[in-house]
Formats: structure tokens, sequence, C-alpha cells
């Protein structure tokens, strides 16, 4: 899963919710990032709360505190690189040339790698998000495509 979130106004009282957009025809949802979905074990049912927000209010969230990351280069093709303000923006910066140029998901193969970390039962809290997975691994997928990250060194 990619997680891209988005911020919107409610249309009930227009207060801000941070989440997963969910849209149809003429109107836009919101489920709330790590509150909205809830699974019960007796019932065995999955319940999401959704709520329904202004779609003009809609846009992409950006995390304040991602400028207090360290800065990330995205180095692509022979000698192209570009500085990014974290290793997060890196990452997603190397899956948009992966979909745009490439036509390969690099966050799915993130996801994979996660998935397979799980599954061999070590659970690992630097697998548990993509964005703390070690460089060393992350380039391990990102040679494939000729691509690599690395911290910036002032």
């Amino acid at each position: 899963m990619i997680d891209i979130l988005f911020i919107g106004n409610r249309a009930d009282n227009n207060e801000p919710v941070i989440g997963y957009l969910w849209r149809g025809s003429d109107h836009a949802y919101i489920t709330p990032y790590k509150c909205g979905v809830d699974y019960a074990d007796k019932t065995q049912k999955i319940t999401a709360t959704a709520y329904e927000v202004m779609p003009e209010t809609v846009a992409i969230w950006r995390d304040e505190q991602e400028s207090l990351q360290e800065k990330y280069n995205l180095f692509f093709g022979e000698n192209t690189h570009i500085e990014l303000p974290s290793k997060k923006s890196a990452i997603q910066k190397a899956d948009d040339i992966g979909r745009a140029l490439l036509n390969v998901c690099i966050l799915g193969e993130l996801n994979t790698m996660q998935s397979e970390a799980s599954i061999t039962g070590q659970e690992n809290p630097v697998f548990t998000n993509k964005y703390t997975i070690p460089d060393y691994f992350i380039n391990l997928v990102l040679s494939k495509y000729n691509m690599s990250i690395s911290p910036v060194i002032s």
C-alpha cells in the first residue's frame, strides 16, 4: 500500500481531517489515518470510518516534520542527481521516476520487502515503515533501475 495522505475539511463541521481519500462522482470521503479502520475478532468484520469532505478543500497532506529531517540525494541515470528535503521525499521521487519512465512501482517493491521481513517472523521495527528501511536495502531495490539514494553530506 502506498501511504499518500490527504487533508480536507469535513462537510458537516468544516474541521480538517487527514487520511485516505475515497472519491465518488460528486462526493469525497477521507478515512482518518491510523484510526479509521477496525477489525472485530468476534464478528470477523472490518469497519471503516469515513468523513464526507468538501471536494474543493482536498489536497495532498505534507508532514511538517519532513522539513526537519536529513536531506537526501537521489541519483539516477549516468550522472544525474537531485537533492530532496528528506529520505521519504527521495523514495517517493524514485517511485515517481520509476512509474513515469520505467513502468515500475518502487514503493510496491519496498512493501514486498516489508511483507517478506514480517513473514520470516523476525519482527524488526526498521522494516515496519518503508521510510525507515536502511539505505542499503532500499538501494538494493533501486540499483535494478540505475538509481540510488544517500544522505547529503554537508
